[in-house]
Parts: structure tokens; sequence; C-alpha cells
């Protein structure tokens, strides 16, 4: 069949989770505790929200009744950032999360929505992703390799709605354009050639503040040894760091960047290495946390202790890095670290489901969902 010709495909599912799912996932005692009658295994509808289900090969299309249209979907994610999320801590509830917002996205795209709807919602998810990736980075059992690997997903498909939306003649497919296309600049620093495509964008949207500072941020990521593994231009990490902590560098945007934090330290101590002979003064722990945009001195000394360096006490009392040509680095991974003074401070007092409705990006208030036809609740089962 053409795609012309195919129809449209469109869900029927007014519940966060389908009656058949609900039921097997019983029968299967594969029952989320985030969806259980407190104190039982078994499973609550007004809590229950449908998994994701990998695509297998020879699959039939599901059932109508199997997914919810775009309203639900909506009510789904306001379930899960503005209900659920508050009520526990934010690693506690994201693996649960990270399921559940990936099976909203596969929902709109077995419908192929691409418009308002599947923007609004898929802007949210992209948020929560990087806010992980910012929050949860020191957590035992979080990857932050495939949390960037579903945030680019989800990043790639909004690009692809604002792209189809412009080209059917719409002018301004989302008011928060211009932040979204800067946080797919920001996941791709590696790439200088990601600053051609953007230049191909609109002007309107690619002399957005926004856009304009993720520009600032690639070019001095490319310099300060991200691009092609070549020595880091000298200092050109210290402006970095110093442009990640500038005022106007949003929240989300540092929960990116702190990803390279490492490799830019690194890189950054390499420049110094080679810039220094013996007989210069060792470089007070001070400084260097200040160089490397480290929290306080007590990670500058972590950071310079785990490559090798030696960190003393001068005569004065102050602690120094004896950094020189002389020195050897050694080859090592630096440990992940939430950055306190580059990262949160700059959350401020805002809540997370704030950061994911983008109140601290500036972003348009996101829509109240749709009111769903209320259903007969299962009563709980008998104590």
């Amino acid at each position: 069949m053409r795609l012309d010709q195919a129809t449209d495909f469109e869900g029927t599912c007014v519940d966060m989770c389908p009656e058949w799912e609900r039921e097997e996932r019983e029968y299967q005692n594969n029952v989320d505790p985030l969806e259980r009658y407190p104190g039982t295994t078994r499973i609550d509808p007004s809590r229950a929200v449908k998994a994701f289900h990998r695509p297998a090969a020879g699959n039939d299309q599901p059932l109508p009744s199997d997914v919810r249209p775009p309203r639900v979907l909506h009510q789904t994610l306001d379930y899960l950032f503005h209900t659920l999320l508050p009520t526990l801590p934010l690693a506690q509830t994201h693996p649960f999360l990270r399921d559940r917002t990936r099976s909203v996205r596969q929902d709109f795209t077995v419908q192929n929505v691409r418009g308002p709807s599947a923007i609004e919602c898929n802007e949210r998810i992209a948020r929560y992703h990087i806010l992980a990736v910012g929050a949860l980075r020191e957590q035992s059992g979080f990857s932050e390799s495939q949390e960037l690997e579903q945030l680019r997903k989800v990043l790639k498909s909004l690009n692809e709605f604002y792209d189809d939306a412009r080209v059917s003649g719409v002018a301004v497919p989302s008011p928060n354009e211009a932040e979204f296309r800067a946080y797919n600049l920001l996941t791709h620093l590696r790439d200088p050639d990601i600053v051609w495509s953007t230049e191909l964008l609109p002007r309107s949207l690619f002399t957005h503040p926004l856009l304009q500072r993720a520009l600032a941020l690639h070019r001095l990521a490319q310099r300060a040894n991200l691009a092609r593994g070549e020595r880091a231009s000298p200092f050109a990490f210290a402006r970095l760091f110093k442009l990640v902590a500038d005022r106007d560098t949003p929240y989300l945007f540092a929960c990116i960047l702190c990803t390279h934090f490492a490799e830019v330290r690194k890189g950054a101590l390499e420049a110094l290495r080679a810039a220094f002979l013996r007989q210069h003064s060792a470089l007070p722990l001070a400084t260097v946390a200040r160089m490397l945009g480290c929290d306080d001195e007590a990670e500058a000394r972590s950071v310079c202790e785990l490559v090798g360096l030696v960190v003393r006490v001068d005569e004065g009392g102050v602690a120094v890095a004896e950094i020189h040509k002389q020195a050897v680095l050694k080859a090592t991974t630096l440990k992940p670290h939430v950055s306190l003074r580059l990262v949160e401070a700059k959350r401020g007092k805002a809540s997370y489901q704030d950061v994911i409705d983008g109140k601290t990006s500036g972003a348009a208030p996101v829509v109240a969902a749709a009111p769903v036809p209320a259903r007969p609740a299962r009563p709980p089962p008998a104590a």
C-alpha cells in the first residue's frame, strides 16, 4: 500500500494503561511497585501506566484499544510528571518514568501524530532526560550513555516535527523550537558539521539568544579538546567553564555540558602540563579548581590525584598541584560527579516539575490536558 493511501490509525484507549495489559501483567506478576495498591501485589488501574514494548519482527499492528490517543498521552505525562514525580526521590522514580515516557513516544509514533500535541509532549520528555543526566550521574545503576541515547532520539523526532510543520506552512511549529534546536547542538559537541545544519535554520531561529549561546559553547568545546582528540587550545577550557557558569546559560544547558566536564578537565590538565616548566611555581588548588570548574579545592585535588599529579602543601601552607612538562598524566576515567556550583546552583528553588515544564528555560506554558471521560474504577482487593 502506498503511504498516501494509508488510513490513519487512531487509538481508543482512555486509560493510562490498557485493560488487557493490566490483566496480563498482573497475571505474570510483572507489576511495578509504583503501580500497586499499597501493601499488595495487585495492580491499581489509577496508577498503572502502559509499559514500553520492544517491536519484534512480524508483529501485527496493535489494536486501537491498546493505543492511547494524544489527549490521553498528554494526561499520562501530567500524571507522571505532576503527580508521581514529586512524591519520591528522582532516582527512585527514574527507571519507571524512563520506560513509561518511552511508551508515550511509542504510541505517538504508532498513530503517526506529529503535530502540536506530539511536539509539546516530546519537549517535556526531552527536558526530563536532560534533567536526569545532570542530577543522577552519581547514582549507582544509572547509565549516562543510555539516557543520552534516548535524549538524542527525542530531539531527532522533534527536529523532524518542526521541519514537517514548516514545510506544511506553519511558520512557528513551537514557541520553544530554539530551545530544543540548542539542545540538539549541545548533544553533538564532537561534531563540527552540526553547525552547518544549524546555519540553515530560519534567521529568526538562528539569531535566538539560546541558539547563539549554544553556538558559543560549541565553539569553545571544539577548542577545548572535544573535536578530534587534538591538544586543547591554551585556556579555552577556562573560558568554557566561565561561560557555563554565566547566569545567562540555562540550567538544562549545564546539565548536558556536564557530561563532558571530565574530558575537558583531562584535556585542560594536559594543556597546562605542556605550558609550564618544572621551575615554575606549582599552581594553588584554588586556582586549579576555578580554572577546571570544580565545586571546591577537594574536587580539584581528587581530579589531579586521579590523573597522577602530585598535590602537596607548600611552605606557606597552601595546597598546590605540581603541573609541569615533566609530570606524567595517567590515562584514567574520572568519576561522574554532580556539579553543585556550575549546574545545580542554576536550578535554584525550581522543582523538577518546573524544569520539565520549561519554567527554568523561559518556555511557553504547558497546555492543560483535555479531560478524559471517567470510567468505573475497580475496587481495591479485599484485605
